[in-house]
C-alpha cells in the first residue's frame, strides 16, 4: 500500500488492470520499466511509493501495472506478448479513465512506452519524461550483461537485493515482500514459461521490440517527439550508461526546442527511488513550466 492508498482495478480490453492514483489537478501517468515474464525482478507500481504522495500535493499522479506486469492480467493472446501491445494497453487505459491530456513519465522500458504514447497518441499526451532507458537509447543495450551472473535462486530476497542496477537505498521490507509476492503469482510464472520455455521472448517479444526501437528513433531523428520532453538520468547506471543517455538527449534536441537533461549523481537505474525529493522537484518544475504562454 502506498501512503494508505488502496489499489484500484479497471477492465482494459478484457484485462484486469491494477493502478493507484492520488491528488487532483493535471494527471501524471507513471510507467515502470521491467519486462514480461522476467525471471529476475518483477515490475510493480509500488516502485513509485516515494513519489506519489509528494506529487499528489500538486497533481494527480497515476501509477499503473502494465500489461502482464505486477498484478495486472497477462496478455490474452500470445501475439500480444510485445511492447506494441503494452503501449496499446496503456493507451486504452488512458481512454478508460477518460484522461484528456496526461504527462507521461516512463523509466527503462516504460520510457519507450511513454515515447510511443507521445508519438502515436499525441492528442492524449501533454509532455514526456524519460528516465534511464537502455531500451530506447541509441546503441547496444546492456541490461542482460549488467544483470548476468546472479548467484542466488530467482524470486528470493537475496536475488532481488543482488541486482547491480539498483541502489542499496531503494529497498524496504514492504517493497521486497511485494516483489516476491508478485514473482510467486501463478499468472507471473505463466508469463515466464511463455517467454522463456515456450520461446515467445526470442520469437515474438525481442524482434518486435527491435522493430519499435528503430521506428521510434527514426521518428525522433526526423520529426522529434512532438511534445515538451525532459530527460532524467542516473549517472551511475551500469545498464543504461550515461553516454547513451547523452546520445538520446542529443538526438531529441536536434528537433525539439523544449527538451531538458538532468543528470543525477550517485544514482543508478531508478533515480526516482534513490533521490525522490530531487526527482519530484524536477518533475514538478517541468510540468509547471508548461503553463507558461510559450507552450500554449
Amino acid at each position: 500500500m502506498i501512503d494508505g492508498l488502496e489499489p484500484k482495478w479497471v477492465d482494459v480490453g478484457g484485462v484486469p488492470t491494477r493502478y493507484i492514483e492520488a491528488g487532483r489537478g493535471e494527471p501524471i501517468l507513471l510507467i515502470t520499466g521491467g519486462n514480461l515474464g522476467h525471471r529476475g525482478t518483477p515490475s510493480i507500481i509500488e516502485a513509485w511509493e516515494r513519489n506519489i504522495g509528494d506529487l499528489s500535493k500538486y497533481f494527480r499522479p497515476i501509477a499503473v501495472d502494465k500489461l502482464g506486469m505486477g498484478y495486472t492480467g497477462n496478455p490474452k493472446a500470445d501475439d500480444d506478448y510485445s511492447m506494441q501491445a503494452m503501449v496499446q494497453h496503456l493507451a486504452d487505459f488512458i481512454r478508460v479513465l477518460n484522461l484528456e491530456r496526461v504527462h507521461v513519465v516512463g523509466q527503462s522500458r516504460g520510457a519507450m512506452a511513454a515515447v510511443a504514447l507521445a508519438i502515436h497518441h499525441p492528442e492524449r499526451v501533454a509532455s514526456c519524461t524519460i528516465v534511464n532507458t537502455s531500451t530506447l537509447a541509441p546503441g547496444i543495450g546492456l541490461n542482460e550483461v549488467a544483470n548476468a551472473g546472479c548467484p542466488y535462486p530467482p524470486g528470493t530476497e537475496e536475488a532481488i537485493r543482488w541486482s547491480p542496477i539498483r541502489g542499496a537505498s531503494e529497498y524496504s521490507k514492504e517493497f521486497l515482500d511485494k516483489l516476491i509476492d508478485v514473482w510467486r503469482l501463478p499468472k507471473y510464472q505463466e508469463s515466464c514459461r511463455k517467454m522463456e520455455d515456450e520461446g515467445l521472448k526470442l520469437r515474438r517479444f525481442v524482434p518486435e521490440l527491435a522493430k519499435l526501437k528503430i521506428e521510434l528513433l527514426e521518428r525522433i531523428a526526423n520529426k522529434g517527439i512532438g511534445r515538451p520532453t525532459q530527460v532524467i538520468w542516473g549517472a551511475n547506471d551500469p545498464s543504461a550508461t550515461l553516454d547513451r543517455g547523452l546520445s538520446l538527449f542529443q538526438l531529441i534536441a536536434q528537433r525539439e526546442k523544449d527538451v531538458d537533461l538532468t543528470v543525477i549523481n550517485n544514482a543508478k537505474h531508478h533515480p526516482f527511488r534513490e533521490h525522490p525529493e530531487l526527482f519530484n522537484a524536477l518533475l514538478r518544475q517541468s510540468i509547471t513550466s508548461l503553463s507558461y504562454p510559450k507552450h500554449k
